[in-house]
């Protein structure tokens, strides 16, 4: 089972480097530029001056790994050594700011396990944006990699240990530790794991340090990077045309000016707060908004939290509020008090379009083309006192797939998507919930080739998952491998 207790927060401080630039190109890494290099050492010297060091600050981080699609349902090889070899490609997003050179160090059993460097040039390829706060740099990496042709066997054992750095001027090595606990441990790539490292979406975001509760113009409501955790904090993020258009919130002849609009809000356990949301102000004759989004501190008490908006127009005062209220009820989400594990999961089937018409889930998936079936592998869930309810709480029981098929990449990174809750315990499930991933409608506009799926629960609203995949057993809740569909 695989646990994700905390968001990595992004910290804005770091010492001020000067980064090699795509404009000064001529001085940074050349693109493939490989030598042998000493492993991490995560030691002091014998000056008390450590070398290397490990970072968990979010400076130097894996996004994501993978072999290189070749667009025919394989993988791009490389045969300058000789024997034809698998490229990988990996992104690395280096805080910006910071100076030196981003590379990887890597090893198999092909370098007799010495490690190997590869330097990382400035990202340039189209759809590769880094994330904010950061600058985005790639590798590739095609020496000592397994070969195009080998055996499962040979497949089954080979093993790729990686990790990113920088180079720093001071001629130390800033290795990244931001997923990676163990100061000495590296990422693994097997085939258990599909030969890639994804992003997981959390890593090292700056907007993902609180979650975002949004209030949208055409009045929806979802919960952005949630869940809201007790002891922790809520951003409040309210469209206020919502009162000042729907509702006509404006103060004489129509204007803006002076008008003020507020976030109230209560927990249950009878903690309540308001915050200005917008505050429109006149100045020399212009009119301007201060438009805010309120951080809601959450008691560590707490277990739901609801909140509600209020307008009061400009010169016309308390007489004329306006509220958005839910039609009085006011808008509600949950408080989770911490991590909440996944009770069981499993039972694959091949859910087949027609209720009761499912068949064992095969492995591989052979795919011939359309069949009009709607075909579905189907996952049964189950966590006490939330699948066995009269009512599922889908914000807290949520499913995603992961899979190459979303971008019709064959043997390229996977990509997340999120799955609706299709069924719960009502009727012939017992206690369990169900999740379908539908895939024809992927398939339909992909290459064939074969591609790779597995699903990720939480029961706790995306706090911490599980990853669901490795078909070699049908119930095999917290095995992080994947399955295959083979599209013919």
């Amino acid at each position: 089972m695989h646990m994700l207790f905390a968001k990595t927060r992004f910290h804005a401080h770091f010492p001020v480097l000067v980064m090699c630039s795509a404009f000064a190109f001529g001085a940074c890494a050349e693109d493939g530029k490989t030598s042998t290099e000493a492993a991490p050492n995560i030691v002091l010297g014998a000056d008390g001056v450590g070398v290397d060091a490990a970072d968990a600050g979010c400076r130097v981080v894996l996004r994501s790994v993978a072999r290189v699609s070749n667009g025919r349902g394989g993988f791009e090889t490389d045969c300058s050594s000789g024997s034809c070899r698998w490229v990988w490609e990996g992104h690395v997003d280096v805080a910006a700011g910071l100076v030196g050179t981003p590379a990887v160090l890597f090893k198999t059993q092909l370098t007799n396990d010495r490690w190997v460097s590869v330097d990382a040039v400035v990202a340039v390829v189209a759809n590769t944006v880094a994330t904010e706060g950061f600058s985005a740099w790639t590798f590739r990496i095609a020496e000592g990699t397994p070969a195009e042709g080998e055996s499962g066997t040979a497949l089954s054992r080979a093993r790729i240990d990686l990790i990113p750095y920088l180079r720093t001027t001071d001629g130390g090595r800033l290795f990244d530790h931001n997923r990676v606990a163990d100061s000495f441990g590296t990422y693994a790539l097997t085939a258990d794991s599909g030969f890639a490292v994804s992003d997981d979406g959390t890593t090292c975001r700056a907007s993902s340090a609180w979650p975002t509760w949004r209030f949208s113009f055409d009045f929806a409501e979802r919960l952005d990077d949630g869940p809201v955790i007790a002891g922790g904090s809520v951003r409040v993020a309210y469209d206020g045309r919502r009162l000042r258009d729907h509702q006509s919130c404006l103060g004489a002849h129509g204007s803006v000016q002076a008008t003020t609009l507020s976030a109230s809000w209560r927990f249950d356990n009878g903690v309540e707060g308001t915050a200005e949301v917008e505050r429109w102000v006149s100045n020399a004759g212009i009119v301007t908004a201060t438009v805010s989004e309120p951080l809601v501190p959450v008691p560590v008490g707490a277990r739901s939290l609801e909140m509600w908006f209020s307008c009061v127009p400009g010169f016309d005062g308390a007489p004329n509020v306006r509220y958005d209220s839910d039609d009085g009820r006011n808008y509600r989400v949950p408080v989770i008090v911490g991590a909440r594990s996944i009770d069981w999961a499993g039972h694959w089937v091949m859910f087949r379009g027609r209720a009761g018409d499912s068949v064992a889930l095969p492995e591989p998936i052979a795919y011939h083309g359309f069949s009009n079936m709607a075909l579905a592998p189907q996952l049964s869930v189950y966590v006490e006192g939330l699948t066995d309810q009269p009512v599922v709480d889908a914000a807290l029981l949520r499913a995603w797939v992961e899979s190459d098929a979303i971008s019709c990449t064959p043997g390229g990174m996977p990509t997340r998507e999120e799955l609706p809750l299709w069924k719960t315990h009502q009727g012939a499930y017992g206690n369990d919930a169900l999740f379908q991933w539908r895939f024809e409608s992927n398939l339909g506009r992909c290459p064939r080739g074969e591609y790779r799926y597995r699903f990720v629960l939480s029961a706790d609203g995306g706090l911490t998952t599980t990853t669901l995949g490795n078909a070699a057993s049908s119930d095999d809740a917290g095995s992080d491998g994947f399955r295959t569909i083979r599209y013919d």
